[in-house]
This record gives structure tokens, sequence and C-alpha cells, in this order.
């Protein structure tokens, strides 16, 4: 039970990271990906330490997440496509493709293109 929990962390704790194409400084990054998935309705699996969270965490754990699948910058601008949380069953992918540009150290969406595709994208 011990070791499955472990396990369990250190996947939660090491995602899959997205391709990245172009040159953008590791805090450009993170704001992007923050940007993201704050767009895409992510919750944080462990908000905080309380006995709450902890309680609620066999439902986060299994709950539909969303991924980041490229970040391409070129010439000021940045595309990113995200696969959206969907339920499993469905035998569909929803996705977004996201434009991004910086303006005065923020970054905005500029632009979005919902898309989707078959089971095979994931």
């Amino acid at each position: 039970m011990g070791f499955a929990l472990l396990v369990t962390f250190a996947c939660l704790s090491f995602p899959q990271r997205s391709v990245v194409t172009g040159k953008l400084s590791s805090q450009d990054l993170a704001a992007i990906e923050f940007l993201v998935h704050r767009t895409n309705g992510r919750k944080p699996i462990l908000p905080d330490y309380s006995w709450q969270s902890l309680r609620r965490l066999p439902q986060a754990i299994v709950r539909p997440r969303d991924r980041i699948l490229s970040i391409a910058a070129s010439n000021g601008v940045v595309q990113v496509e995200a696969l959206l949380a969907a339920p499993r069953g469905k035998g569909i992918t929803r996705g977004v493709t996201y434009k991004l540009q910086q303006s005065s150290n923020a970054w905005d969406i500029t632009a979005h293109q919902f898309w989707i595709g078959p089971e095979s994208l994931r």
C-alpha cells in the first residue's frame, strides 16, 4: 500500500513535459504553462495540506486533467497546443490551440481555436 502511494506521488510530481521549440526563459515557460492550465480550468491535485484536501485526494487523482502537447515560440508569438480534460470512453480527443503574446511582463492569449481529433492523439 505504501509503495503504491509513493509511486503515485512520484508520477504526479514528474508530469510529462511538453515539446518546446524556440527560445523561452524558464520564467516565461512557467508563466505560459500556468496561464494555459488556468484558462483550461485545471485545479490543483493537492491545493493545501489540510485534512479536507487529503480526504479529496483520491477523487483529485482520477479527475480528468488537461495536458500541454507543444509550445512553439517564434518572432515574439507563442503557439501552444493542449489537450482538454475529457472523460474516458468517448473515443474522441478535444484540444485547443492558443496564440500568446507578451505585453509588459505578462503573457496574454490573443487567439484560440478548438479542435476535435481521434482518440489516438492521446
